[in-house]
């Protein structure tokens, strides 16, 4: 494994190849103010998709960190801010409502808001499997990760809905990124306000798969983690940023799926 420094936005990013892991740390992104109705460059070769389904409340970590809309609402504004074609996954017409207010403006020709039925998606009709195995007295308990089936199906969604927007490729860019609703929550309270894109550290390797760790990874085993030995929020199996090259979707899905 070869390590290097390099300059993007935060944490750590992982090119992915099939024989070949790249680690890159990355801390500061340049942040360009928003002056123009057209995307310049380097922002409009990513995508940002995005997702949010409606499950409810359900406790985060311990049962008494409630969260729900009345959480996840507020931290969808920061993307008023974020100056990237955006495509947004949604099972409600609140939240497309809700969306379509944020991207209001000089954002709008660059969003797209998709309405979707659950049902509709393969990882939403795999909740009776998942509700069964999550039944189980030997399965270990983390909220919401293994006690709630919907939450469950949310998280595998986020796969199926990257894999839609890749195929109907609404702003014709080269690169897609995951990125989740909470991952902005802290510019929330922030004192700054500035607009920001979101592009490419220097020395990006195109032709790979990359995500960003929360934090550096830990020397465990993913039964170690399963079998509750080491604490779910304590390991760097949450992803921070995900791209994805157009053209290698289909070729490098499968090892990003095995270790996200």
């Amino acid at each position: 494994m070869e390590n290097f420094t390099q300059s993007a936005y935060k944490g750590f990013i992982l090119e992915i190849a099939p024989r070949l892991t790249t680690k890159i740390n990355y801390t500061n992104m340049k942040v360009t103010p928003w002056s123009t109705t057209k995307m310049n460059n380097t922002n409009m070769k990513v995508t940002l998709v995005t997702a949010y389904f409606n499950i409810g409340l359900f406790g985060k970590g311990i049962l008494s960190n409630i969260r729900g809309p009345h959480t996840y609402r507020p931290w969808m504004e920061v993307f008023s801010r974020i100056e990237n074609p955006l495509v947004v996954y949604v099972d409600n017409e609140t939240d497309a409502d809700i969306f379509k207010d944020i991207r209001n403006g000089s954002l709008s020709a660059w969003t797209r808001i998709v309405k979707v039925t659950r049902g509709d998606l393969w990882a939403f009709r795999l909740k009776p499997n998942v509700s069964r195995i999550f039944s189980s007295r030997t399965l270990p308990k983390y909220t919401p990760n293994t006690m709630v089936p919907d939450y469950a199906c949310a998280v595998s969604a986020k796969y199926e809905v990257i894999a839609k927007a890749i195929d109907a490729d609404y702003f014709g860019t080269d690169y897609f990124a995951w990125t989740d609703i909470g991952y902005w929550r802290r510019e929330v309270s922030s004192s700054n306000t500035d607009n920001f894109q979101l592009g490419f550290p220097p020395g990006f390797n195109g032709s790979r798969i990359s995500y960003g760790q929360v934090r550096k990874k830990p020397n465990v085993t993913i039964e170690s983690i399963f079998r509750g030995e080491v604490r779910h929020e304590k390991t760097d199996l949450t992803v921070f940023v995900v791209v994805i090259p157009k053209e290698g979707w289909a070729r490098m899905a499968a090892p990003i799926l095995l270790l996200v």
